[in-house]
């Protein structure tokens, strides 16, 4: 699972919760959800989850990678020595430290693999993703109007549940058409997304939208700010923000402490 771990952190672009690396080692490795369900041998919980912890306490250990107070992950400029022919080796320069600081009776053991803990975050995405096709239309719908779109028009839908239309911005006095295309994805959205978009767009529309229950990567990012016609993009953190700000589904007590209403996802 070391590679993995850090393959996961790059798709992510550079750093990501424990709980998203590990939903995307999942579907990159297929793994299924019995083997996911299978518990580890020590009983202390599932064996797919400890055997990714217990790999992150080695690239830690290794310092391939870092983690903050939030149990985010992230690389650090040594992962790129990490591939498959150096798992041995980082195996036994790890255990030889712990051996070493144990010989010398400073030793304090590597503190036990973190649990993967779900974040409000992390909730809110599975909701979005697990819920009827047309409910999750009218969400996104609503969502785009909040910020200007009008008269939208839904001319097609997709098989993972979300839909590509039209709508018009004004702007300046002056209205564009443009064309939007709403993917209920799980895992990172590359370049190519926006690259297929801005060949639909010419001739077409004076604009695009892309919303997504994924994670936009940096690279996905900058071809969309240099994108001609525009394109705008509202990924997994902005769609959460959005979801706060318009207070659908979700209830702000506080800036660390949100309630889900999971009904209204239903």
């Amino acid at each position: 699972m070391l590679v993995p771990a850090v393959v996961a952190l790059k798709a992510k672009g550079g750093s990501a919760s424990a709980n998203r690396v590990r939903d995307w080692i999942a579907e990159y490795l297929k793994v299924t959800d019995d083997l996911r369900a299978r518990p580890a041998l020590d009983g202390s919980g599932g064996d797919f989850d400890y055997q990714l912890s217990l790999a992150c306490t080695y690239l830690l250990a290794y310092g391939a990678i870092m983690r903050d107070a939030d149990n985010n992950l992230s690389l650090s400029e040594r992962d790129s020595r990490v591939g498959w022919d150096d798992v041995p080796a980082i195996r036994r320069l790890v255990r030889d430290d712990w051996r070493e600081a144990a010989a010398s009776r400073h030793f304090e053991p590597p503190a036990p693999p973190a649990p993967v803990v779900e974040t409000p975050m992390d909730r809110l995405i599975d909701l979005l993703i697990a819920m009827p096709a047309d409910g999750f239309e009218k969400l996104c719908l609503r969502i785009l109007r909040s910020k200007g779109l009008r008269n939208i028009e839904v001319t097609g839908r997709s098989a993972d549940g979300g839909f590509d239309g039209f709508g018009m911005r004004v702007e300046k006095g002056q209205s564009h058409k443009v064309m939007v295309q709403s993917k209920r994805w799980k895992t990172s959205v590359g370049p190519g997304v926006v690259r297929d978009l801005q060949r639909v767009i010419k001739g077409r529309a004076e604009g695009g939208v892309i919303l997504t229950t994924a994670i936009m990567l940096p690279e996905a990012r900058k071809e969309a700010s240099r994108a001609d016609p525009k394109i705008d993009v509202i990924d997994r953190d902005l769609l959460v923000a959005d979801l706060m700000d318009l207070k659908l589904g979700v209830i702000v007590h506080s800036k660390d402490e949100i309630e889900i209403d999971p009904g209204f996802f239903q």
